[in-house]
């Protein structure tokens, strides 16, 4: 979500910790295990829904074409994009592995990847696909990352919610 007030997209875990400031408690660090547990777990409440974002106001029009340009912005010593995989090379192997398409991928966030061994978020995917292209990772919850999950979860709008998702 956007809040109207900032323009700034708001993510799960934004708001999670935002609760637990609110309720006394420490926020959890970003990325940490139990912070990605309880993400896992507050995220799987919605599923069977479908992913409904809404595009509404500058704040959330700039945030959703800022996403769009990362999305599409070629990067690090592979000169890769988001998209040079997950829509060009989507359905197809790169190191053993079938590419997912953009569509749907941020119903199934946090996911299982067997070749992690663990749950996570979508920004560390981000992060180790910045790793991948020879790109720098960013801070998980940096303004580029919260702009490109919305955009990639707007895509998957009518999609139904998976959590946690498995990935080989």
């Amino acid at each position: 979500m956007v809040n109207n007030k900032t323009g700034q997209v708001v993510t799960t875990q934004m708001r999670l910790n935002s609760c637990r400031v609110e309720n006394h408690l420490q926020p959890l660090k970003y990325g940490s295990g139990s912070m990605i547990a309880l993400d896992t777990y507050f995220t799987s409440l919605s599923n069977g829904m479908p992913v409904d974002i809404k595009v509404q106001g500058p704040g959330a029009v700039k945030a959703f074409e800022e996403g769009k340009a990362n999305y599409f912005m070629k990067r690090g010593q592979l000169n890769f994009s988001c998209a040079t995989c997950h829509v060009a090379y989507a359905g197809k192997y790169l190191r053993a592995q079938i590419i997912s398409p953009l569509l749907g991928q941020s119903a199934h966030y946090p996911t299982y990847r067997a070749a992690w061994g663990a749950v996570n978020t979508f920004e560390k995917r981000f992060q180790g696909c910045d790793k991948k292209v020879g790109a720098m990772p960013q801070k998980l919850e940096s303004v580029n990352y919260r702009n490109l999950e919305y955009f990639m979860s707007y895509i998957s709008n009518g999609i139904k919610i998976n959590v946690p998702g498995y990935r080989p």
